[in-house]
């Protein structure tokens, strides 16, 4: 058999080349040998006849027009998210930059932050509210809060998340907890398990409980040695022969405070007021950082995942609204006084949106939103109160909706889509482009699942302006300090019946020593007659 197969046109090929011979090249194609390997755009085999593509005019011989189908860029293919609900044709060397913007491409947002709560009290007490042993946090007159508090809101956000998974049982808490969070789960949680039935005992002294038993079993071979039982300064030997038995023994049932007592020494006044139990500012700690038992300061502490769905094209706005809005919201947005521990209500906002207006905190959709200041006029129900509008208001006419939606964040027009079926439908025929497609799942047995449907719907993400310092904030705070009753004045001035006591100790002023050294006093700015720039001798 030859090695080189001849063609009519004096092509020829190398069948080693291609590891194939020339009986199986016929055998696969049948009287299109010579078309496999032919790449003349003017062939002029009769056999096979040259043709066009309609849509890229590519040619190519007549038997690969289904080979051509596969790889044609201009042919309309569904997206590749079809199956995850997404209804769009596209042309295939447009698939990738549709994916930018493809409804069905969603994305999750797994940043963190920590919020630790008061202490183990106030720990123990959002556990009975939680659970309906107590309806407030302490008995006492509430106070309503401001607009402006936006760092308050979020604290509270916060902590309704955390009252929320105190509903759910202690084995399924347990179940969701991660390597870095050993102490508790990460908030909110994967899966809920609400019970209706709880007991009035606190299940992390069930846990501490059950770790003492533990270490109980580990000193079992000493259980009974007198010495062991003893605290570990009692173990001397010339303190063994003074015990007696009643000192040996601790009282097992001591005098326990209310615990209404304890949380009024614990919690400050500013808490109190606001039925906040968990701190205001966020705790600043890297994501992977271990919040274990082990560590004192970390025991009370929760972990919070945003968990926010969102289109890919809007993943930006998003992170925006992280820097410049949720991590600002506690010490740059909202400057409060130094003495709000104390019970000081005054606050005054040090960032401020550069075109003005305000940012606002919407309950219900656990948002800080962006509020326009303009000049609001009376509507027409107002003027005149027995001619009221439709059900639509000032939306009633399609052509405004369509002007109106372009302008409007993801937030309002979700809003916009709450009020009635009607104007739900019809917003979402207007701006398909801005909408969600997520899939409806379905159980259907003990660890199966099937989709039951698909819907669409809007991102839960307001916009974000740029905010700028407040020129007036300090002015305002040195002024409101001044006149706080809240400020306690201390008077850190010279004096001298405690400078002649550092003398007859036999402290010597800062001065006669770098005198002695020959250093100046006025280029390092320190001031002699204040007692505290003294040095004891060795």
């Amino acid at each position: 058999m030859n090695n080189y197969f001849n063609y009519d046109d004096d092509d020829w090929i190398n069948e080693n080349l291609v590891h194939l011979s020339v009986d199986e090249i016929r055998n696969e194609f049948p009287g299109h040998e010579h078309c496999v390997f032919c790449f003349n755009l003017n062939c002029q085999d009769a056999n096979c006849k040259v043709k066009k593509c309609d849509k890229c005019w590519a040619r190519f011989h007549e038997c690969k027009s289904e080979d051509h189908n596969e790889i044609c860029p201009m042919t309309w293919l569904p997206c590749l998210n079809a199956a995850y609900g997404c209804p769009e044709k596209v042309r295939r060397d447009h698939l990738g930059s549709h994916l930018a913007t493809c409804g069905a491409s969603l994305v999750v947002c797994n940043l963190q932050w920590n919020r630790e709560a008061v202490g183990k009290q106030a720990k123990r007490r959002m556990k009975q509210v939680a659970r309906g042993f107590k309806k407030q946090m302490l008995p006492g007159e509430l106070k309503e809060i401001e607009e402006g508090e936006l760092d308050v809101f979020a604290a509270l956000m916060d902590q309704r998340e955390i009252m929320k998974s105190y509903r759910t049982a202690r084995p399924t808490r347990v179940r969701q907890r991660t390597a870095c969070t050993p102490a508790n789960p990460v908030l909110p949680l994967r899966f809920y398990d609400e019970s209706t039935v709880f007991n009035d005992v606190d299940s992390s002294d069930e846990e501490i409980f059950q770790d003492e038993q533990k270490r109980i079993k580990t000193k079992q071979p000493f259980a009974d040695c007198y010495i062991c039982k003893l605290e570990p300064g009692m173990q001397h030997l010339h303190v063994l022969g003074n015990l007696t038995g009643s000192n040996s023994k601790k009282e097992e049932k001591s005098a326990k405070r209310d615990l209404d007592e304890i949380l009024g020494l614990v919690v400050p006044e500013f808490y109190k007021k606001r039925n906040l139990f968990v701190k205001l500012s966020e705790a600043r700690m890297p994501d992977f950082h271990r919040k274990a038992f082990q560590y004192r300061w970390t025991r009370e502490m929760h972990t919070f995942t945003c968990t926010e769905t969102m289109r890919r094209d809007e993943i930006k706005n998003h992170m925006d609204y992280h820097n410049v809005v949720l991590q600002q919201v506690d010490g740059n947005i909202v400057k409060r006084c130094p003495a709000a521990p104390e019970g000081c209500d005054f606050f005054i906002n040090q960032l401020i949106p550069r075109i003005g207006g305000r940012i606002r905190f919407e309950d219900k959709m656990q948002q800080f939103l962006f509020e326009p200041s303009f000049s609001r006029q009376k509507t027409t129900e107002e003027k005149n109160p027995e001619k009221k509008d439709s059900i639509f208001g000032d939306f009633r006419e399609p052509h405004v909706l369509r002007l109106l939606l372009p302008y409007l964040d993801t937030v309002t027009i979700r809003t916009l889509c709450s009020l009635n079926s009607t104007l739900n439908d019809f917003i979402k025929a207007l701006i398909k482009s801005r909408s969600m497609i997520s899939l409806i799942w379905k159980r259907t047995g003990k660890g199966k699942w099937e989709v039951a449907g698909k819907f669409r719907s809007f991102s839960n993400l307001p916009d974000v302006m740029d905010l700028v310092p407040n020129v007036k904030a300090n002015s305002t705070m040195i002024t409101h300090i001044s006149a706080c009753q809240f400020y306690q004045k201390m008077d850190h001035g010279r004096d001298k019946n405690l400078i002649e006591k550092f003398v007859e100790l036999g402290v010597r002023p800062a001065s006669e020593i770098w005198k002695k050294e020959g250093h100046g006093l006025r280029h390092i700015g320190l001031d002699i007659t204040d007692y505290n720039d003294f040095i004891f001798d060795d």
